[in-house]
Formats: C-alpha cells, structure tokens, sequence
C-alpha cells in the first residue's frame, strides 16, 4: 500500500508523456475518417473541406464502428478540457453499444482504424497513426504494471491478437490473428503465435 502514491506518480508521468501525441478532435475525426474509407475501399482523397466534412458524416451515419471511435474523441476531447460527466456518459455509450473500450489513459493518433468493435484498449498505451486493429483485439496490462504497449505507426492488429504489458511494437509490423504479444517487435516484421514470434519482414511501403 505505500507504493501507492508512488506508482500514481508514474502513471501520471507518463501519461503526459503520451498526451502531447493527443490530436485535436477535428483532425483525429478527418483523419479517422480517411483510414476508415481506405480499409473499406471507398475514395478518400478529396479535393476540398466540404467533400471531406460531408465524408465524415457519411460514415457517421453508415458505419457503427467509426461512429464508436468518434465518440471516443470526443469523449477524450472533453476530458483534455476537464468537462465532467459527459466524458464518463460517452464512455459507457461506446461500451454499451459499440463493444469498444478505451481507458481514460490510452493515447490514440490521429489516422485509427478499430474495426467492428469488440476491442479493448487499456493502461498508459499509444496506437500510433494509421494502425489497423481488427475485431477482438485487447491492448494492455500484465499483472503489476500499469505501462501498456506503444504500437508504431502503420501497425497491423489482427483479428482477437492481444498486445500485452510494456512493449514497443516497431512502425509497419504485422501482428497475426490470434497472436499474444508479450515481448517488443521489431518494425516491419509480422509475428504470429502465442507466444508471437517473428515469421517474415513486411515491405516498408505499408507507411
């Protein structure tokens, strides 16, 4: 118990750490936005604001899993700005009705794709921009440690993978279905297995 206050401090360290890689709210939706239409096959580059804008409320209304993700930035918006309640309310809609969890202390860049829902990310984590992470993903703690995964930019998740614990998982890697990442992951690589070991390079034009 007297260790308490002193892993608080450090959650909080590094948590601040984290937040200067925070987007702003207009730019994680339009961002957001861009990598979803990508995955999906639909056009994404636009040549004006109001073709982007008009994007974002089209998926808003077409696609549940972007509309979860969207609320969480707003969610987290709030709470850079100390709004009470409403972040804590958007946080049980999400879980409620997308399947999506996201702790108060996970840092997500701008540029996410989080796939059907089904996903949980927790501790003090960073998904970097254009990181895909499938249906039934988990991204978090090991027993005793409150510091999750920082996950490079351009990673792959796949679908019910699950990174765990203070690891670094390198920008461009490929993380298999099913795999249990426990341990850092070089950039460009893809690892499967559980545990996940290294089964091939990955092209570095995934970024």
């Amino acid at each position: 118990m007297d260790d308490l206050p002193h892993r608080a401090a450090l959650v909080y360290q590094r948590f601040e750490e984290l937040s200067k890689f925070r987007p702003s709210l207009l730019l994680a939706l339009a961002e957001d936005a861009e990598m979803y239409c990508a995955h999906r096959g639909e056009p994404y580059d636009f040549k004006n604001k109001l073709q982007k804008w008009m994007n974002v409320l089209r998926l808003l209304w077409m696609a549940n899993d972007y509309l979860g993700l969207a609320l969480y930035r707003v969610r987290a918006s709030l709470q850079a700005h100390h709004v009470p309640i409403i972040p804590r309310l958007l946080d049980h809609i999400c879980s409620l009705f997308f399947n999506l969890r996201i702790g108060d202390t996970a840092v997500l860049k701008e540029g996410v794709c989080l796939a059907h829902g089904n996903i949980g990310i927790f501790g003090v984590t960073l998904v970097g921009r254009r990181c895909f992470v499938a249906w039934g993903v988990g991204i978090g703690l090991v027993q005793d440690d409150f510091r999750g995964p920082e996950i490079g930019d351009g990673t792959f998740v796949g679908t019910g993978a699950k990174v765990l614990g203070n690891v670094k998982v390198g920008p461009g890697a490929r993380i298999g279905a099913n795999a249990v990442v426990t341990k850092d992951v070089p950039a460009f690589k893809t690892v499967g297995g559980v545990p996940a070991k290294i089964i091939e390079s990955v092209p570095d034009t995934t970024l």
